[in-house]
């Protein structure tokens, strides 16, 4: 059951006139936001997710003071077979997730992102109603980020095949942002990421994960010297990427005019491991396994 939207008297103030200017609303909150820092921090503590948000549609500059008192906080991007939406917490906070849904007509409210937003409220879950999924993806990062300073996104998708995965993680890599994990739908019964619509510039722009382990990936040793050579300009925050491909590829290419610093021969059980060093020193091995993986690893 919908649950209904919050009111500002509901947390203690008072309707806003109309016609009142963003210097006015603040005055109104003075009690609040004319709080020292320390004082400020503690009552936002006791403040509800949806409270806090609600005090960030009143002003520019209750988002500002919002902003400098909040802890880093990580998120969660679902894109499932029926829904898409973004999840986070903070604290010992109730989870709250944010909805984005591009059709639907039953929304009782507006909210300002970018630009005014039908939405609705249902318990801990606001759903929200845009033109298209990846504008809707962009405007709730940048709301949240300019809230809470995101500290790292993580990705759950749920659909074998998604529009929308490929922009929405290319979006947050433009934006430097930290990935922590991508968990995508299984391929074929395996736990491997279907990766067969991965480019070597989706791959690049990975760099931030930690761990990647792609299945039947359609690029050659070409395409993978050139992953590699970015990387070894910026490895990001990748500890590991395994990846399986169609065809084959000899390491030796893969690894071409790169700062080798070490190798090690194979055998009729192991495959060839070379020793890779990064622009910043960082140092990575690269080898294959027999069933046909490359893995590239850094060390420790």
């Amino acid at each position: 059951m919908s649950s209904p939207l919050l009111r500002l008297s509901d947390l203690g103030f008072e309707e806003i006139p109309e016609d009142w200017n963003e210097e006015q609303l603040l005055s109104m909150y003075f009690p609040l936001f004319r709080l020292p820092d320390v004082p400020l921090k503690e009552v936002l503590r006791n403040l509800s997710l949806i409270e806090i948000l609600y005090l960030v549609q009143t002003s520019r500059r209750s988002k500002r003071r919002i902003w400098h008192q909040r802890t880093p906080t990580k998120i969660l991007v679902v894109d499932g077979d029926y829904d898409f939406y973004v999840q986070f917490s903070y604290g010992n906070k109730e989870t709250f997730k944010i909805e984005m849904e591009t059709r639907g007509d039953y929304f009782n409210s507006y909210w300002m992102f970018q630009y005014f937003v039908p939405v609705r409220l249902d318990g801990n879950i606001l759903v929200s109603r845009w033109k298209t999924a990846i504008d809707a993806f962009q405007q709730v990062l940048e709301f949240l980020d300019a809230v809470f300073r995101i500290k790292e996104i993580s990705f759950e998708i749920k659909p074998y095949w998604s529009g929308r995965a490929v922009p929405i993680m290319e979006h947050v890599a433009s934006r430097n942002m930290k990935i922590g994990s991508v968990d995508w739908s299984k391929f074929c019964g395996s736990d491997e990421m279907a990766g067969s619509w991965m480019t070597v510039e989706n791959l690049v722009a990975l760099r931030n994960c930690k761990r990647i382990n792609l299945e039947n990936v359609r690029l050659n040793a070409v395409n993978m010297n050139k992953i590699l050579r970015e990387y070894m300009r910026n490895p990001g925050n990748l500890q590991e990427i395994r990846i399986r491909y169609y065809g084959s590829m000899k390491l030796e290419k893969i690894v071409k005019d790169l700062n080798i610093v070490g190798f090690e021969e194979g055998n009729k059980e192991t495959e060839p491991k070379y020793w890779l060093t990064t622009d910043n020193g960082i140092r990575f091995t690269v080898t294959k396994e027999f069933y046909g993986a490359v893995v590239i690893t850094r060390d420790a």
